[in-house]
Formats: structure tokens, C-alpha cells, sequence
């Protein structure tokens, strides 16, 4: 886990998490490249 939250599924990632690294939340394997995006912290 990257923050702490607490998930809704049986999985590695908040669903915040994920999305932001380009993660599955599920098994954790990269599904998305997000270096291009510009994603704040907010």
C-alpha cells in the first residue's frame, strides 16, 4: 500500500493510488503511462 487508505476490494492500491501511478489496484502491475500527464497532489 502507497498511502494508508483504506481499500474496497481485496487489492494492493487505494483506487486514488492507482490511478495516479498508472497501476492496476487490483495485482499492482502498471497498465497506464502517466509520465506524460500533469496530475497535481491535491
Amino acid at each position: 500500500m502507497i498511502c494508508k487508505q483504506q481499500v474496497h476490494q481485496d487489492g494492493k492500491h487505494c483506487h486514488t493510488c492507482a490511478y495516479s501511478k498508472g497501476l492496476c489496484a487490483m495485482c499492482g502491475k502498471q497498465v497506464l503511462d502517466t509520465k506524460m500527464y500533469k496530475q497535481s497532489n491535491v
